[in-house]
């Protein structure tokens, strides 16, 4: 999971969990295991275009709550997928970090 402070405080709304209900309740089955003729129930959703990929909070805001930005996925694949876009590594970590202090600046300063 993500340390900005921005996409803790949308993930964790109220808004955020209605929409996310929303979205399994419209396709209750992975999207990406249908994709390779597989039926699997789909447990967590994905922003196909990352949320922190947005350089002003209010970028990252439509990014989350765009509903056709959502993905219902299976844990595994949900894992994969974040694998794909290289989330976890030291230079994808870098970039966010520069961005959030992008947003800090044009805040603040």
């Amino acid at each position: 999971m993500s340390r900005n402070p921005c996409y803790i405080r949308m993930i964790q709304s109220t808004k955020w969990r209605k929409l996310r209900n929303k979205k399994i309740i419209a396709e209750p089955r992975c999207e990406r295991c249908l994709e390779l003729q597989r039926i699997t129930l789909a447990t967590e959703v994905h922003h196909k275009e990352p949320v922190e990929t947005g350089i002003t909070y209010t970028q990252m805001h439509q990014r989350m709550f765009d509903y056709t930005n959502l993905m219902s996925v299976c844990h595994h694949c949900h894992i994969e997928l974040h694998k794909g876009l290289n989330s976890f590594s030291r230079e994808t970590v870098q970039k966010n970090n520069k961005r959030y202090t992008k947003r800090f600046i044009d805040k603040f300063l």
